[in-house]
């Protein structure tokens, strides 16, 4: 079957937007040399003078074993026996010098202390303190270096790669059907992703590719690969808040000879707050991306997009969850490609680290095209409107906190008054880091 130049747009666009949500890898802590528990926090250093008597600290312990005691100057802390664990403390420190001790027991009988000095108040001196804790020298070198390498591959069953339409009733007298037959639509496909990540934690670089395989030979067309490379800066300017600039460039080619260049600067605000009951994100961001096509019937055009995200976790329960709003505009290089976009994400996630992993998602955007024509104008008005309304159900096993085999179910359907249509993909992913 010959596929279409916006069914092809459309491919390259989703490609593209994949790769985004695949680039945003988790910052890998350098391993320490001991087999006793680890004890990471970043909003406590060996000493530190505050202002304010109120501070909340996330502490994660991190073991080989089952964590089975945690200590926190003298007073033992309520937690699910697990080889990561995390613990968030509301501390009011006293004016002059506060001593926060820290230890932790696994079930192997392997423990270890941490001892931190807190000064409250801008007259006091900690200069000639000395804080007695195995791992002082260590924390001298304070700066932690990012470096991981994930992936993710799958393997699904794909029921209409093409998006190929089809509705029950007469549309203008006719009675339109698909091009393709319900019978013959569905293919298997394979997707790999690979990306590795480097940096210091405020400047961070990626580089990687994706590559989806169909089955079938007249899918050949809509097969893709995609090569990735980017930088990100992150820059604190209040205690918990953060300036971020993303860069991304990214080279796709659909179906073999079809290809395409986007340039994507992102910057943005991210807003940090927590609670005894979890951490709490906001993140505020506009994007700008140029595409360079290679066909000369496409025109070179920008894009443009706000977005808020909100991100949560409860600190107990490791409940992950996710809300995200965007408004935008859009081309993919033809006239009757430009559109705005407002869109509407809710996923959850939870966060165990090892055992029945287990998330959900539900997201819709509405879609109005400014020139494309509908089939229809007594059904979402005189131009094209897509209403693409997406739901997904993921259900797997985590082996440990960087691997995990998930059996994914994707629905997506599409309310238009120009094409219609449902399609779901299903299969197993297995993720993986290192």
């Amino acid at each position: 079957m010959k596929v279409s130049l916006k069914i092809k747009n459309l491919f390259r666009k989703y490609a593209v937007f994949a790769l985004l949500i695949a680039l945003l890898p988790g910052i890998l802590l350098a391993e320490e040399d001991t087999n006793a528990p680890q004890i990471l926090t970043t909003d406590l250093i060996r000493k530190q003078i505050l202002k304010d008597p109120e501070k909340v600290v996330s502490f994660v312990f991190v073991d080989e074993n089952n964590i089975t005691e945690i200590l926190i100057n003298g007073v033992s802390q309520n937690f699910k026996n697990s080889d990561t664990v995390l613990i968030n403390k509301k501390f009011v420190f006293e004016a002059g010098k506060n001593i926060v001790e820290v230890i932790v027991v696994d079930q192997a009988g392997n423990s270890h202390k941490k001892t931190f000095l807190v000064g409250l108040g801008e007259e006091v001196d900690l200069e000639k303190e000395i804080v007695s804790d195995e791992e002082t020298k260590k924390d001298e070198k304070a700066k932690k270096y990012l470096l991981k390498t994930s992936f993710a591959l799958s393997y699904e069953l794909d029921d209409n790669p093409s998006n190929d339409f089809s509705t029950p009733v007469a549309v203008k007298g006719m009675d339109i059907k698909g091009v393709v037959d319900d019978s013959e639509q569905a293919d298997y496909r394979s997707v790999a992703n690979l990306a590795l990540a480097l940096g210091t934690g405020a400047i961070n670089g990626f580089i990687g590719g994706i590559k989806t395989t169909y089955s079938k030979q007249k899918n050949k067309s809509i097969n893709s690969q995609a090569a990735f490379v980017g930088v990100g800066l992150r820059l604190k300017y209040i205690e918990d808040d953060f300036f971020v600039l993303n860069y991304l460039l990214t080279d796709v080619n659909v179906g073999g000879n079809d290809f395409s260049q986007t340039h994507s600067l992102t910057p943005g605000m991210l807003f940090n707050s927590k609670d005894y009951k979890g951490i709490y994100k906001h993140l505020l961001t506009m994007n700008y991306t140029a595409a360079d096509f290679s066909d000369q019937a496409d025109e070179d055009s920008p894009s443009y997009s706000v977005k808020w995200e909100y991100h949560s976790m409860d600190a107990d329960l490791l409940d992950d969850y996710r809300f995200q709003l965007a408004y935008g505009y859009s081309s993919s290089g033809t006239k009757d490609s430009v559109l705005t976009f407002t869109g509407l994400d809710f996923d959850w996630h939870n966060r165990w680290e090892t055992g029945l992993k287990w998330d959900l998602g539900f997201g819709m955007q509405y879609k109005k095209y400014a020139t494309a024509e509908p089939l229809t104008n007594e059904f979402l008005g005189n131009t094209r409107v897509d209403v693409p309304i997406r739901f997904s159900n993921t259900f797997g096993w985590q082996f440990n906190p960087s691997w995990k085999l998930l059996l994914n179910y994707k629905y997506s359907l599409n309310i238009s008054n120009k094409l219609i249509y449902v399609r779901t993909i299903s299969g197993l992913i297995l993720k993986g880091a290192f």
